[in-house]
């Protein structure tokens, strides 16, 4: 059969429509973000104005150092009898070469919200080697409805400075020590019954409280 040429004003239509069609698709793909995550943006300014009202004070926990560059703290802002956000930061010091830090944001009803965490430490290939000093950040956002459903995990590696670098999985910016998993506090009572299992509940009892760990790097996406 010859090949039979569109004229071209038909052409140039059909050329108008897929590319209208191209972007009508990208413009819908930009624009499938979750309904979710607007409110969970909004609790999580919230939380940071806890954190820069209350400063270094206000909060119930613990900083312990178990040697040989090993230890962790347990920060909590409770404010459910104010019906506000709370705040749970746990900090990790790992072989005194790594920190990781989670920090939980709960909304006024108690549910969580937000999840930021961080892992501080030398790229493994830096020149020269680790001990060069080289210093990345591994970055991971966990988002919560308040239903309790994860919406959306995101992660990055950054510099110190916080300038992203690349993906999770590059492995030219592996760090010396791996992806951890995160506790998963889905609640701010989940916090409570945390702190209590360490330092004693009114009663002077320490409840057993194990929290959810999570593995978010294996279901974290590049922002």
């Amino acid at each position: 059969m010859p090949l039979r040429l569109l004229p071209l004003r038909r052409f140039a239509t059909i050329l108008a429509g897929l590319v209208a069609g191209l972007l009508t698709a990208a413009t819908a793909g930009r624009a499938a973000e979750d309904p979710a995550l607007p409110e969970i943006r909004k609790a999580w300014a919230a939380c940071e104005a806890v954190l820069t009202k209350a400063g270094p004070e206000g909060w119930v926990g613990w900083r312990r150092d178990f040697g040989n560059g090993y230890g962790d703290a347990f920060a909590f802002w409770d404010r459910r009898d104010d019906k506000a956000a709370s705040v749970l930061r746990i900090t990790l010091d790992i072989d005194g070469i790594a920190r990781q830090v989670e920090t939980s944001c709960f909304r006024p009803d108690g549910s969580l919200a937000f999840l930021f965490t961080t892992l501080t430490a030398p790229l493994a290939d830096a020149p020269g080697g680790p001990e060069t000093g080289r210093i990345a950040r591994r970055e991971g956002r966990i988002y919560l409805d308040p239903k309790g459903a994860i919406v959306q995990v995101l992660g990055r590696i950054v510099d110190a400075a916080g300038k992203p670098l690349g993906r999770l999985d590059d492995p030219k910016l592996a760090l010396v020590r791996d992806c951890r998993p995160v506790m998963l506090h889905r609640s701010a009572d989940q916090a409570a019954a945390h702190a209590a299992s360490v330092l004693g509940d009114i009663e002077g009892k320490r409840p057993a409280f194990e929290p959810e760990s999570l593995d978010w790097c294996a279901r974290a996406r590049a922002p």
